[in-house]
Order: C-alpha cells, then sequence, then structure tokens
C-alpha cells in the first residue's frame, strides 16, 4: 500500500517538534508556534483558513475550511503536539455551509401548480 507523502512530510514534522520540545516545560507561546509550524508543512491543510489559540495548554482551531478532510487532518495534527492538553475545535467546512444555505433557500421557494 502506497503511503501518501503528505502524511510522511506531516508526520516527520510532528516528529521533529517532539524532539525538540521534549522534557521542556511548554508555553502556550510555545504550543502554537510549534502547531503553526506543523500546519505550514502539512499539504493538506491551507493555514490561512485556521486561526489557534492556547490557553493553558488547551488549544481552540477557528476557521473555514474547504472540506471535511482538511478539518480532519488539522485535528490528527494537534493531538501529535507536545504540552496539548484538549482540543477544542471550532471549524466549519464550507461544503457544509453551502449545503444549509442551499436547505434554507429551498425552504423559502413555494411549490408551483
Amino acid at each position: 500500500m502506497p503511503v501518501n507523502a503528505a502524511v510522511v512530510a506531516s508526520a516527520q514534522m510532528r516528529s521533529k517538534v517532539k524532539r525538540v520540545r521534549s522534557g521542556m516545560a511548554m508555553n502556550d507561546q510555545q504550543i502554537e508556534q510549534d502547531i503553526l509550524d506543523v500546519f505550514q508543512w502539512d499539504p493538506r491543510i491551507e493555514p490561512e483558513d485556521i486561526s489557534v489559540k492556547v490557553e493553558k495548554g488547551i488549544v481552540t482551531l477557528i476557521g473555514s475550511v474547504g472540506t471535511d478532510e482538511e478539518r480532519v487532518a488539522a485535528e490528527e495534527d494537534i493531538y501529535h503536539i507536545v504540552g496539548v492538553h484538549q482540543l477544542r475545535q471550532r471549524i466549519e467546512v464550507r461544503e457544509a455551509m453551502a449545503a444549509r444555505s442551499w436547505q434554507g433557500m429551498m425552504d423559502f421557494v413555494s411549490p408551483t401548480d
């Protein structure tokens, strides 16, 4: 089974972050920077679509991404960062938002005879 190069690159970056940070007390700013670094190297993610906030090791991801796969990739990356205690995921998928908008439009269309 061929291994996706994106997944390998992402895993390598996560591994590097772990080696550099292991054994150190992590502050929120370091955790946030590690997350942003991983997002930059993970080709599955458009980093400008997701903002990161860290408070006492609790990470909040906020944004709007193009696919559910991108949202899941961001979550996967977070769990490999040293110092993360909890994830609050507030990412919406634009495809899902478009579907809700279309459904809302359908509610206002009156049937024709």
